[in-house]
């Protein structure tokens, strides 16, 4: 991405417009300005932001308006800057800024009384923490076409698999049988 120079622009009176530090008048961006800074920050050239903006089709004519909208248009310009900003802020997460939030909003949910949130605050916070595990088996097979005695076997496995240490549990079979 191209370096770009932030520019100084102060709203007019009525609050429509922006004026720069020559007096000149820029509109607020419209639909294809915005559209064209997203295709940008996503890596494209200015031609083929301009391009993908819906400008033209014309790869000549892109080229002049990509370069037209990065340097002779500062609306453009800082807008550009600043989601380049916050796209690096979003990308600054990091473990300890995410459980220091979730702390802090459990916090303030118990301080306002809120004991439900502040709880599913603190769950999340041991999630990311990776004080959790989540573990599914997922059973495609119906039991009601298993014979009674792999039912029994497969219940025998699941126990000993998943429980050892928590769970004790023997199958007894039924004196019906």
């Amino acid at each position: 991405m191209k370096d770009l120079e932030y520019t100084h622009l102060e709203p007019t009176d009525d609050g429509k417009a922006m004026v720069d530090t020559n007096g000149k008048i820029w509109q607020p961006l419209n639909s294809k300005q915005k559209r064209f800074v997203t295709e940008y920050l996503k890596g494209e050239s200015a031609t083929q932001a301009a391009i993908k903006a819906g400008y033209t089709k014309n790869r000549n004519a892109a080229k002049r308006q990509g370069s037209v909208l990065l340097n002779h248009n500062p609306v453009v310009r800082n807008h550009l800057i600043n989601q380049s900003i916050k796209l690096q802020d979003r990308a600054q997460i990091s473990m300890d800024s995410h459980l220091s939030a979730l702390y802090d909003l459990r916090e303030e949910a118990k301080d306002n009384g809120q004991l439900s949130a502040a709880i599913t605050a603190e769950v999340h916070r041991g999630k990311a923490g990776g004080l959790y595990v989540d573990r599914r088996e997922v059973i495609q097979q119906q039991i009601q076409s298993m014979p009674k005695e792999e039912i029994i076997q497969r219940l025998e496995q699941l126990v000993q698999s998943n429980f050892p240490k928590i769970v004790e549990a023997q199958v007894v079979k039924s004196s019906t049988d």
